[in-house]
């Protein structure tokens, strides 16, 4: 089977969620949830890119910090859905098909991930038994945002502060904000 003349692999941010599952009525009342972590700020160094330069500064709540330790994919502009999903205490594996092609995307995490370390990614090529991406993360807490700074916010490269990021050209933001 061919590999893909162009494709673009495209980090964003993962949802998750999870469920208490109850087997049959409970007596007990509710616990009250716990007031969210206010947003902190990120460095975010890549590796594994052509363009390498210096890390990013992200303002992150947990909702967007859940993105972190996932890698969502595009193969020529075309999304590339997550089928057979398998998470692990050190990351996760799963499949998609694009234009009748399979990948396998494998993400391996090392470190604590309330404030250091490792995110490793690889897009790989099934039929073709070939990786044809591969980046690393480093994610080190910095402590909270700026004054001013809503969730999302960050620097390039330069050092130079950009607003949120939105999904491919739109005025869709890539996470969904938060009051304050």
């Amino acid at each position: 089977m061919r590999a893909p003349s162009q494709f673009a692999v495209v980090a964003a941010v993962a949802l998750t969620a999870g469920a208490l599952v109850g087997c049959g009525p409970s007596t007990r009342t509710a616990t009250p949830p716990l007031p969210a972590q206010p947003p902190q700020l990120w460095s975010i160094e890549v590796s594994g890119e052509q363009d390498l330069g210096r890390a990013v500064k992200l303002c992150a709540d947990e909702h967007l910090r859940s993105g972190f330790t996932s890698l969502s994919v595009s193969i020529g502009g075309q999304p590339c859905a997550m089928n057979d999903l398998r998470r692990r205490p050190t990351g996760q594996n799963y499949k998609c098909m694009v234009g009748g092609n399979e990948f396998g995307i494998t993400t391996n995490v090392q470190g604590d991930v309330a404030k250091d370390f490792i995110a490793s990614s690889v897009v790989t090529d099934i039929d073709a038994a070939k990786t044809i991406y591969s980046r690393t993360l480093r994610f080190r807490l910095l402590g909270p945002c700026p004054a001013g700074w809503p969730v999302g916010d960050a620097t390039d490269q330069q050092g130079t502060r950009v607003p949120a990021a939105f999904i491919d050209g739109t005025d869709i933001p890539a996470y969904v904000r938060t009051p304050g």
